[in-house]
């Protein structure tokens, strides 16, 4: 991870309060119940880097498919599959699994796809497969010794994203929490008839940032906005 180097999200008030964005080479959990807003800040920071700074970017899904995905964020004005097009950006969908045998296959071929594609940022989501089939020292094998080497030593800028409950009891978060370098939680709000999502940074390795609640809108994810 460098300090010295950040990747903004292209999200403006959200780079604000990082002082920038987030470190280079580092991982970045986003969780959330869900409908709060993850994929969007996910598919925004994507989109950013390969649009505005042509950075190659890597969507791994879980739970997506490719036509939902592009249909979707089109709306927001993020056109993936012209980028992908131009070599910016790869879209990897994954089928649900069940025995960790086929996971760990499936976790095999994601690492190979990053190696061959050389992204400089990615995203993973969701990751909850994983946690309902690996036990917290198999979490931390996958995470620590395989996933976040991987981002330090080729300075890839990484998002996980985990669909949580509101509570957010399970040890299995916490966990997850220890092992990333920020952990940005957000909840999807309504204030006067409006949208709004607002994000919590609950850490922050290695850097004091002036706020840590933030508040967006839908406006924010759009292309226009950035």
């Amino acid at each position: 991870m460098s300090i010295e180097k950040t990747s903004p999200t292209g999200i403006e008030p959200l780079d604000n309060a990082l002082g920038g964005g987030l470190y280079r080479g580092s991982l970045t959990l986003v969780e959330g119940p869900t409908g709060s807003g993850k994929t969007l800040l996910s598919s925004k920071f994507l989109y950013f880097g390969a649009f505005n700074l042509s950075e190659k970017s890597i969507y791994a899904s879980m739970s997506l498919s490719k036509k939902f995905f592009y249909s979707y964020l089109s709306s927001f004005s993020m056109d993936f599959e012209k980028l992908e097009k131009r070599n910016l950006f790869k879209f990897l969908e994954f089928p649900t699994v069940v025995h960790k045998e086929a996971l760990k296959e499936m976790m095999n071929s994601m690492m190979m796809e990053f190696i061959e594609f050389e992204p400089k940022r990615l995203a993973i989501d969701p990751i909850n497969p994983l946690l309902s089939l690996l036990d917290p020292i198999e979490i931390r094998a996958t995470i620590h010794n395989t996933l976040k080497k991987y981002l330090e030593k080729y300075e890839v800028t990484g998002l996980i994203v985990v669909d949580t409950p509101e509570e957010r009891l399970d040890p299995m978060f916490r966990e997850i929490e220890f092992l990333s370098d920020m952990v940005l939680l957000m909840h999807k709000k309504y204030k006067e008839e409006e949208t709004k999502f607002e994000v919590n940074v609950l850490k922050y390795r290695g850097k004091n940032i002036m706020r840590h609640k933030v508040e967006l809108t839908l406006e924010d994810f759009y292309l226009h906005k950035i």
